[in-house]
């Protein structure tokens, strides 16, 4: 009879000396959830509701200011009077396209022994020649009506500002000017079906009102991922890369990763183009051990590179740079995700950022020595140790975008700012699918629209990270 004989529930059989269960097990009522993403991006945002009936776009003027580098239209500005503003020359590949190069008189300063006039000359010429290289519709214009022709250079300032003559006149036109900035909505939308049997027979109540609450949730999510998209693809425009050799990622090498000098030229442009600071100093307080920190900007980057974060060594070649965060966390409210500071940086893990996989250049170990020594490595056991150690995909690296967003900067559009909320499509008979009205859904849709006004204020470093 040993065979008869088991343990209780074994396989969901009995033993023969006890009876068929009638409950054989017991279900917690608490329900294990799986936290929600954060919206590290979405709330950032300047949202804007779209009104209906006025089409799928939606345009914001931007007014740039008498004396700023983008100031470049010359229509209407005469030139014999805005002499001082002539001194820079963009040339245009196309009508209505992005500027193809710039030429700025202070750059041929030095070749013409400082005479700003000759200098003046050769800047236009070499735009002449941009022009004449590529051909087609291409075109240059000056800057007149621009006194902030690109970085302010005192040769150019000082000598070219005419002083008023005695009898008047039309003299120091400046020019004004405003860009139009346009998104598009798309329309998007998610669902999920379930069966009137599956809701009736299933011991848990509520299931409906659970998956509009999982729908919603998703939607959620989705529309952060899409706003996540959209300024990693504004920041490309503006990107760095952290050896400063080379501005692709597939370029990009195992000597790559990040370092204090990086961050350095990463705050230097960051400033140059007026990215405002996100969080004030912390000065300290009357605790033991709480450091200083400066104000700075807040810096987003995957999880990856946290490793090497904490290794970058400060400006003096020894001292580590980085502050975990709680040795400033009692002068300050920490943000969701930080970290820590280096410098002028304080860093957001965001866990689903998402990143260039397999977008560096190829892992291939080095031929030799010298061909390790040109990437900075003392030898070709160094250099392949270092490829060993960085994070790669189907034989590439990956490259890991470090996302600085200077606050308003952009703007999400849709027909309503509020939250989105799913409903419920009730099972109903219908003769061609579904006659008996045993099936029903949820769904929710939405509109997105992506606006950068300010995009010089959305800028990346892009950098290879180590493992460990």
């Amino acid at each position: 009879m040993a065979e008869l004989i088991n343990k209780f529930n074994q396989g969901e059989l009995t033993s023969s000396s006890i009876d068929r269960q009638f409950t054989p097990e017991f279900v917690t009522k608490s329900v294990a959830e799986i936290a929600p993403r954060k919206r590290f991006f979405t709330q950032m945002s300047n949202p804007i509701a779209m009104p209906k009936n006025h089409g799928d776009k939606i345009t914001k003027e931007v007014r740039l200011p008498m004396l700023h580098n983008e100031n470049r239209v010359d229509a209407n500005v005469d030139a014999n009077t805005a002499k001082i503003l002539t001194n820079v020359w963009y040339v245009y590949p196309a009508l209505n396209g992005t500027v193809d190069s710039e030429y700025a008189s202070d750059d041929y300063l030095g070749a013409n022994a400082g005479d700003l006039n000759a200098a003046i000359a050769a800047a236009k010429q070499a735009a002449q020649d941009r022009v004449d290289d590529i051909g087609g519709t291409a075109f240059m214009k000056s800057g007149a009506g621009n006194v902030i022709g690109g970085d302010s250079s005192y040769a150019v300032v000082n000598g070219t500002i005419p002083e008023l003559p005695e009898e008047g006149g039309v003299v120091n036109l400046l020019n004004s000017s405003s860009k139009l900035v346009t998104a598009k909505l798309t329309f998007h939308g998610i669902g999920h079906k379930y069966t009137v049997r599956s809701v009736e027979l299933d011991s848990r109540k509520g299931q409906v009102a659970q998956k509009i609450k999982d729908l919603s949730r998703a939607t959620h999510e989705l529309k952060e991922m899409q706003v996540q998209n959209a300024i990693i693809t504004a920041s490309e425009a503006n990107r760095m890369c952290a050896s400063m050799t080379t501005c692709t990622p597939s370029g990009m090498r195992a000597n790559d990763i990040l370092t204090y000098d990086a961050l350095t030229a990463f705050e230097q442009e960051l400033l140059r183009n007026d990215v405002p600071l996100d969080t004030q100093i912390i000065t300290g307080t009357t605790k033991i051990d709480t450091r200083v920190v400066e104000d700075g900007f807040i810096c987003f980057i995957n999880r990856e590179l946290v490793p090497g974060l904490r290794k970058i060594v400060g400006p003096d070649g020894k001292t580590l740079a980085f502050k975990e965060k709680s040795t400033y966390a009692a002068g300050t409210t920490l943000m969701d995700g930080e970290v820590g500071a280096i410098g002028s940086f304080r860093f957001i893990v965001v866990p689903d950022l998402q990143a260039y996989r397999g977008a560096g250049d190829n892992t291939d170990p080095y031929a030799d020595d010298e061909a390790a020594q040109a990437d900075g490595f003392a030898n070709k056991a160094e250099g392949d140790a270092a490829i060993a150690n960085r994070h790669s995909s189907g034989g590439y690296f990956d490259v890991f975008p470090m996302i600085v967003i200077g606050d308003d900067s952009f703007s999400t559009v849709g027909f309503t700012d509020k939250n989105v909320t799913a409903r419920h499509i009730s099972p109903k008979a219908d003769v061609y699918n579904d006659m008996h009205a045993q099936v029903g859904g949820v769904a929710s849709s939405w509109t997105f629209g992506f606006l950068v006004y300010r995009p010089e204020r959305i800028r990346q470093l892009a950098v290879i990270a180590p493992r460990v």
